[in-house]
């Protein structure tokens, strides 16, 4: 397993008893993906939730869909263990999004929420969850894009040239991996969400709350205090509001395996 992932399962089992006390954000594109999912109008029998954390997603997904089979996967153990702790109809898998070890055609919904953004090969992550799903099946996706986290990155650079901030994909590579994959249909759309914190020292704890600050690089070089000081003192002379902002660039995408199976005569 590579070193990165290794730091993002620390992490994440280290913050799975406050994870949900910072992911605002992330509750709230989940209940935004709910809403899309409504107009679908579906009623899938086995769902799959790609990076489930603590289950806020999931739990939204078992009031909408009652009868359905929810499976909440993800990388961290502690993650997964606070999800059934608070329902225990929800299955759990522990695994990494990108070795699914789960047998083809089995989902009729597959569903992820600030996941992809800490996959490297996002293209065999899409062709194993196409291989998931039942011949009608849907997927229905968010994450983030370039704009995420703009005002730490521009800072940064002010600082030094080392990467402090993931680089994320844009909305039309993520359709065209998509469509290069034979989904059906693929729609995508894109909106920014901006949080304002009252202190730098909020923003700092809130994304160390939620795992944000964990670089896909191997070669990851540790910011030290006077980083963080220098950091402060920047984004307070480019604070006009006397607020600490956060943006996140959000994409969402709904598309449909359309599979048809070829049966030998």
């Amino acid at each position: 397993m590579e070193n990165y992932k290794k730091r993002i399962i620390k992490s994440f089992d280290n913050k799975a008893h406050s994870y949900e006390k910072y992911s605002v954000v992330q509750q709230e594109v989940s209940r935004r993906l709910i809403e899309r999912i409504k107009l679908l109008k579906c009623s899938p029998q086995n769902i799959l939730d790609i990076g489930s954390g603590t289950g806020n997603l999931s739990e939204q997904l078992k009031l909408n869909f009652k009868k359905s089979n929810i499976f909440c996967l993800d990388i961290s153990e502690q993650m997964l263990n606070k999800c059934k702790s608070k329902n225990i109809d929800l299955s759990t898998i522990c695994a990494d999004t990108e070795f699914l070890p789960i047998k083809p055609f089995t989902f009729d919904l597959i569903i992820s929420s600030f996941t992809f953004q800490w996959c490297k090969n996002l293209k065999k992550v899409f062709s194993d969850i196409k291989k998931l799903l039942t011949d009608k099946g849907v997927f229905i996706f968010s994450t983030v894009g370039p704009d995420t986290l703009i005002e730490v990155r521009n800072i940064f650079k002010e600082i030094d040239d080392d990467q402090h901030v993931n680089e994320f994909l844009d909305m039309h590579i993520i359709g065209d991996l998509l469509l290069s994959l034979n989904f059906s249909d693929p729609v995508m759309d894109v909106e920014k969400l901006t949080i304002e914190y009252k202190s730098f020292d909020r923003l700092l704890v809130a994304l160390r709350g939620t795992g944000t600050n964990i670089v896909i690089s191997d070669e990851k070089k540790p910011i030290n205090k006077k980083i963080i000081s220098k950091l402060k003192q920047l984004y307070k002379t480019n604070n006009e509001k006397d607020l600490f902002t956060v943006t996140y660039e959000v994409i969402y995408a709904i598309a449909w395996n359309n599979f048809i199976k070829i049966h030998k005569k």
